[in-house]
């Protein structure tokens, strides 16, 4: 597609094009212009293929108070162009003279009459919200598109999206263990979160991704306790075994990674005090004291210094290298649970559609959603 300077008097008709504007640059006027044109059959060569009335003309703004004001506006513009074309008034508007001029005077009063019949018509004029000319269609077309022939648009459907978030809450998270719905609300932390989450996914044509990758696994929550409780008697088997060890062996650990510290054996950047100290202190209240850390995974992590040495430089060698290796290799094997939120979504998406069945109603997104349906067939 070319770009060219829009002059509304030789703007094309005669095919699809696209008007880029931003605020305040004439948009509602060049509008109403083109849209003379329209009734009139203007335009020689580049004119659509025969004169139109306000209702073939589909016009769609964003909002009601849009539609008006156009409505009001278009109207105007035909009976003031329709004047000007009988002489009863003259025009300081550049393209409604040289529109005028470009037809011959004996052609003046035929134009006029156009352009009254169309000012007549402003009442059936097809000019909606995208929303609305969804309704219309959908009404006009009921058995094409298998709907009601009087659709009732309700209103956001947020509390039916609110309670139908709250119902897989109570049905699917709510009554599993507590240890597992916390590794569930890694993912879905609470009904609120669940719904935020949802709102944004709902109406997306999109299929859901997790890291770049499709899902397209779905599991529901309870389905997938048992894993969990496995893999975490499992973590909590070797977290026993590693306190233990780091309980019995702690001045030496401490000793032993202390002296590679000194010896410049770790990375500056990433090991560094006063957070070194930090770290051991906190394993050595866990391991010695019972006080949990905050975040037991990340402590364990950083004292495995993986990707923390100089080049060439040992790994570290105490008693408690291997059980931090595994307990790093049993966090890394948790069950997948990303595919509870494909459940989720799924679920939800199902209850959402029955609650406004059961009201009768639809939002804004249903009727998008049904006339694209209607349109494929």
């Amino acid at each position: 597609m070319i770009p060219i300077t829009l002059e509304p008097l030789e703007f094309p008709l005669s095919r699809a094009s696209l008007i880029e504007a931003s605020a305040g640059t004439g948009k509602t006027y060049t509008l109403a212009a083109l849209y003379v044109r329209l009734v009139l059959g203007h335009g020689g060569n580049q004119a659509f293929n025969r004169e139109l009335l306000p209702p073939e003309i589909l016009v769609v703004t964003f909002t009601n108070a849009a539609t008006l004001e156009l409505r009001d506006r278009i109207r105007t513009n035909l009976s003031t162009t329709a004047r000007v074309f009988r002489g009863l008034e003259k025009s300081d508007d550049h393209f409604t003279v040289e529109l005028k001029e470009s037809y011959p005077a004996e052609e003046w009063e035929r134009c006029a009459l156009k352009l009254e019949r169309a000012a007549d018509w402003m009442d059936e004029a097809a000019i909606f919200t995208i929303h609305g000319w969804a309704q219309r269609m959908l009404t006009a077309h009921a058995f094409d598109s298998n709907t009601l022939f009087d659709l009732q648009l309700g209103d956001d459907g947020l509390a039916q999206l609110e309670e139908a978030c709250r119902d897989y809450w109570r049905i699917h998270c709510s009554v599993l263990e507590p240890r597992v719905a916390e590794q569930i609300g890694t993912i879905l932390k609470s009904p609120e979160a669940l719904f935020s989450w949802i709102y944004r996914s709902l109406s997306s044509d999109a299929s859901l991704h997790w890291k770049g990758v499709p899902l397209s696994n779905s599991v529901d929550p309870r389905a997938v306790a048992q894993s969990i409780n496995d893999w975490l008697s499992d973590l909590d088997r070797c977290t026993t075994k590693l306190l233990a060890v780091w309980r019995i062996h702690v001045e030496a650990i401490e000793t032993s990674l202390r002296d590679q510290f000194e010896a410049k054996h770790f990375n500056g950047a990433r090991v560094k005090e006063p957070g070194f100290s930090d770290q051991l202190l906190a394993m050595r209240h866990w391991a010695v004291d019972g006080v949990i850390p905050d975040s037991p995974d990340s402590l364990i992590q950083y004292l495995t210094f993986e990707g923390k040495l100089n080049k060439g430089k040992p790994d570290p060698e105490h008693e408690a290298v291997d059980l931090l290796v595994a307990y790093q290799n049993r966090i890394q094997s948790r069950p997948s649970l990303e595919p509870v939120l494909l459940h989720a979504l799924q679920w939800v998406s199902h209850r959402f559609s029955s609650l406004k069945e059961s009201t009768g109603s639809l939002d804004f997104d249903d009727l998008l959603l049904l006339l694209e349906r209607g349109l494929k067939g």
